[in-house]
């Protein structure tokens, strides 16, 4: 209940002349969970995964890659099971933005390769794609060739491409775990939202990993908050406008270090923390907050036992 009454009246955060959203009278995030794991590997763990308090899962569509009509069927069928079982919100993972993408022949690749993602989403009934973008990718080095004028302009066909096959999508961009972003990467994620336009979708949402195990409720409020502040001190104000109206933030708790914690501090400890931690991810992200699973945790080897279900959950702000 402490908790609870801190974050509800907290003071709204803000930066400059731009004051940030206020997330009052919102729904409280949904907790979902990010696997490397296929659909279809995943049948196994949904009871327990759902047991714990997960509402979706984030995931690989198969391999190869579903194209035919019939993989595409199996596919919707494999969703449509994990929802009966209570894993109603899949993500479908899009192959990560590689080291060696370089030149614009691989990055046309990689946007088509999205939009073939997003085509297969839709037609499967998946909440939205994830998308990897890792700030130490080379394209987003300073001495890269192409201009940071260019990369916006990438980030608006990216975004058209999934806009065009998936309006409905929300889709979540993970930037890795390496650090805060350079001015480039900030570059292609304003276009993305740049190539909304006046459109009310699909919505963005940027992945923010928090410092764990330690993570307490001011950890995971710098994290969530950073990335308001990032985007209010470089984007324009009309696309920090698209980002009141699209944008979102999630924050990303890593199970891993959990489980150090466990076999270090005592099972107790360890739950202890991530309960704090869970709970204040779950009051801050916007629509989602992610599980990161161990190794531990898709082998279903549970010790301690690290619920995702919150007593916030159901609560407006």
């Amino acid at each position: 209940m402490l908790l609870w009454v801190g974050i509800v009246h907290g003071e709204p955060e803000r930066s400059g002349s731009w004051q940030l959203r206020e997330k009052i009278g919102q729904p409280v995030a949904v907790p979902i969970v990010f696997s490397d794991r296929s659909a279809a590997d995943l049948l196994d763990m949904a009871p327990a995964l759902v047991a714990r308090g997960s509402r979706g899962v984030i995931c690989v569509a198969g391999q190869p890659f579903p194209q035919a009509p019939g993989s595409r069927t199996a596919l919707r069928e494999i969703r449509e099971h994990l929802a009966s079982m209570g894993l109603r919100h899949v993500f479908l993972r899009a192959e990560p933005l590689r080291e060696d993408a370089v030149d614009r022949r691989a990055l046309d690749a990689f946007i088509n390769r999205t939009e073939d993602l997003a085509r297969t989403a839709r037609w499967c009934g998946a909440s939205g794609l994830w998308l990897d973008l890792p700030v130490t990718a080379s394209l987003f080095d300073p001495d890269h060739p192409i201009t940071g004028e260019e990369l916006e302009k990438i980030g608006r066909r990216l975004y058209a491409a999934i806009a065009r096959r998936f309006p409905d999508a929300d889709v979540l961009v993970w930037g890795g775990p390496e650090g805060a972003p350079g001015p480039r990467w900030l570059n292609f994620l304003e276009g993305l939202f740049e190539g909304a336009g006046v459109a009310d979708s699909p919505r963005v949402t940027l992945v923010t990993a928090v410092d764990a195990p330690a993570a307490g409720y001011a950890s995971v409020a710098a994290a969530t908050g950073g990335v308001e502040r990032m985007v209010a001190a470089s984007f324009s104000l009309e696309n920090r406008e698209r980002w009141e109206r699209l944008g979102g933030v999630s924050a990303l708790l890593k199970m891993d270090a959990y489980y150090r914690m466990a076999s270090q501090a005592g099972a107790e400890a360890a739950s202890g923390s991530f309960r704090v931690a869970r709970d204040a991810a779950v009051a801050l992200s916007d629509r989602w907050v992610i599980l990161g699973l161990a190794r531990e945790a898709n082998q279903q080897q549970v010790d301690p036992e690290l619920r995702l279900v919150s007593p916030l959950r159901g609560m407006i702000r």
